[in-house]
């Protein structure tokens, strides 16, 4: 057993798990830098980190290597709650965010990463966003729901391959938003290469929103 969270994933090995034991609340960032499994027990993490700037520094919980995160609840209502920067898998996870404006509630930012978000519940503002170049994202068996999108994905970024199955998402404003762009099309290493263009399929989902979902293409 450890004091603080940030000791038990200091110096637990890759690719080991570290189990909370009680709810915990943070006021520091909270930076994981190796491969692990983070098993919440059934508990809440809550974070009362305030985001500063920009970048990594917006998001209570940073992610810079592949990361599971799974069977519990995270809570941040001062700043975006996770930025992933490497691989990451969430499976059975409540994730709620308080703050408003355009701010991503979970960032995938890490080229050429797979994510994958599952029987989870994520409410927050642009509650999934996508900033990742040839990322592969599937969503499975979940319940979304965004002030802004409830996913988003801008055309600055390429190669998105993208699969939702049996899932909610919902938003008072546009709530599924997937753009691409002919600057990007001759980008050398599009793995998708589709002309710039995005490839995401929809199988069993519930869409609805001001817009349900919006794709351009500029």
């Amino acid at each position: 057993n450890y004091e603080t969270l940030a000791d038990a994933i200091r110096l637990a090995a890759n690719g080991k798990t570290v189990t909370l034991l009680d709810n915990i609340t943070l006021t520091e960032q909270l930076v994981i830098g190796k491969a692990l499994t983070i098993d919440l027990g059934g508990f809440t993490l809550t974070s009362n980190y305030s985001l500063v700037g920009s970048g990594a520094n917006i998001y209570a919980i940073v992610l810079n290597a592949a990361v599971t995160i799974k069977n519990g609840k995270i809570v941040a209502n001062n700043a975006c709650v996770i930025g992933a920067y490497g691989a990451m898998i969430m499976d059975g996870v409540t994730v709620e965010n308080g703050i408003i404006g355009g701010h991503a509630t979970i960032g995938l930012s890490k080229a050429g990463s797979e994510y994958v978000i599952r029987n989870s519940t994520i409410n927050g503002a642009y509650s999934v966003s996508i900033f990742a170049n040839n990322a592969t994202v599937t969503i499975e068996k979940s319940n979304i729901t965004g002030r802004g999108p409830a996913l988003y994905h801008n055309g600055s970024n390429y190669g998105l391959r993208l699969t939702v199955t049996d899932t909610t998402l919902t938003s008072v404003a546009c709530s599924v938003y997937i753009s691409g762009s002919a600057l990007m099309k001759d980008q050398a290493d599009n793995r998708n290469n589709a002309d710039g263009y995005q490839q995401a399929t929809f199988t069993r989902c519930t869409i609805s929103g001001t817009n349900g979902i919006e794709v351009k293409y500029t």
